[in-house]
């Protein structure tokens, strides 16, 4: 609480503002956010943080897919994009201990693996394998 000034001659002065600082006490006052955006003071008055709020950010959001390259990409009105890749989406279903497995290489092509979803080891008979214009069919 001691000031102390550097005088041009190479003196100093200093000054106690112990008493000036133990007499003026402090302002230690709470702090209410009241209704809306009012700050209330405890020992009396209010201050308005309407103007301070920033509400203006509303706005449209477009998305659009590239069905060629499975990519979706996001476009807020005032600017800025995101892209996704769809393509690296896969799908697991799992039934018991085992599983079905779709994957999508990206190119609307789709591979279906399974590792025996109802666990039986006796529905597992072909009775018929057949061809008829480029159909396969197994039964």
């Amino acid at each position: 609480n001691i000031l102390t000034i550097t005088l041009e001659d190479g003196g100093t002065q200093t000054v106690d503002f112990s008493t000036v600082l133990a007499a003026a006490g402090t302002d230690d006052q709470a702090l209410t956010l009241a209704t809306g955006n009012i700050l209330t003071l405890e020992d009396g008055g209010i201050v308005d943080l309407t103007p301070f709020l920033d509400n203006t950010d509303d706005q449209a959001i477009t998305a659009s897919l590239d069905n060629t390259s499975n990519i979706l990409t996001i476009t807020l009105e005032d600017g800025g994009t995101q892209t996704v890749d769809l393509s690296e989406l896969s799908e697991t279903v799992v039934a018991g201990t085992g599983a079905i497995t779709v994957v999508d290489d990206g190119n609307g092509n789709y591979t279906v693996n399974s590792t025996d979803p109802d666990e039986s080891i006796t529905n597992e008979v072909n009775t018929a394998l057949g061809s008829s214009a480029n159909t396969l069919t197994v039964t």
